[in-house]
């Protein structure tokens, strides 16, 4: 039976698969469209904003019409084994994306060489993403093996889920996650980040008049890159730990959280996938621009002409 909160959830699921939809895409065009952007960095940027997008398209519109049909699954069981793998892909790869984002500014910022050696073009960011997206892929498959596992629809999810037919592979299978998942990527993100912003303040400490205009004029640049990703991440993390661990808790203990924990879940996901591309506009000028373009059909040119001031004869 359909109820009122619902209704509240499924329109909120709409509302955010749509704004989510036009923002990853506005991202992505952005990138696409601007050469300056095309960076080894925004290489794992580009691609949390396709994860924001597959979110939208693939998932969004199944919640948004379950809620509507007050919680009951109408789409079958072999959508129901695509959706709920497709959740655990979107959560998987985000989370080590995210991490992949933090090693890179680590490098950029600290360990120039071994930027030059791991990150030296975006040919190499991509093949490391693709690398890191087929672990997560293995890892769900071998977990999702019919021998012990099932994909089941959950009522209280609006969404359908992996479930394990013991406990002992539960478990197996909770530690894995927390250690390999939860763990890594918030011990990388606090470490590198850490250290980054250290060094930025010993780097404000020894400015001197003895630098180079061009090499003062990089460094902020690149702070100003760090700032604006490490923005991106803690709005990513800030909207996945809680669904992290609620997730978690109910696994393990299903009946010791209130049921509206499971709605507010689901938004938490909603809300990582349409509001973070507007996080880029924010805080990178160049992002901004190119989005104002983009919205009002305008080319990069007439944009320039537009914003070129007056000359007085």
């Amino acid at each position: 039976m359909r109820t009122d909160d619902d209704i509240v959830t499924g329109v909120l699921a709409l509302v955010g698969s749509l704004i989510a939809i036009v923002g990853n895409s506005l991202v992505c065009l952005t990138i696409y469209r601007n050469l300056r952007l095309r960076t080894p960095t925004n290489v794992f940027i580009h691609a949390l904003a396709i994860i924001g997008l597959l979110f939208a398209v693939l998932i969004g519109p199944s919640i948004t019409v379950t809620c509507f049909a007050g919680r009951q699954w109408i789409f079958g069981q072999h959508f129901c084994n695509f959706q709920a793998f497709m959740i655990l892909f979107t959560e998987f790869a985000t989370l080590h994306t995210i991490a992949l984002t933090a090693f890179n500014r680590f490098c950029r910022m600290t360990k120039p060489h071994l930027y030059k050696k791991i990150f030296p073009s975006k040919r190499r960011s991509t093949a490391i993403l693709v690398l890191t997206w087929a672990i997560q892929l293995g890892f769900i498959s071998a977990f999702s093996l019919p021998s012990f596992s099932k994909y089941e629809f959950s009522a209280r999810r609006a969404t359908c889920v992996l479930v394990f037919d013991s406990k002992s592979a539960d478990l197996i299978y909770c530690v894995t996650k927390t250690a390999f998942y939860f763990g890594v990527t918030s011990v990388v993100v606090v470490y590198c980040y850490s250290k980054v912003f250290w060094n930025i303040r010993e780097h404000a400490r020894k400015v001197s008049n003895t630098f180079s205009r061009t090499r003062e004029r990089v460094n902020v640049e690149e702070i100003k890159i760090t700032r604006t990703v490490l923005g991106v991440v803690m709005f990513f993390l800030i909207c996945w730990i809680p669904e992290y661990i609620i997730s978690m808790i109910i696994r393990l203990h299903p009946n010791h959280l209130h049921p509206i924990l499971d709605r507010i879940v689901v938004l938490f996901l909603f809300l990582s996938s349409s509001l973070t591309p507007w996080a880029y506009a924010v805080t990178n000028r160049e992002f901004r621009a190119e989005f104002k373009r983009l919205l009002t059909c305008k080319t990069r040119q007439e944009t320039e002409i537009v914003e070129m001031p007056e000359v007085v004869a």
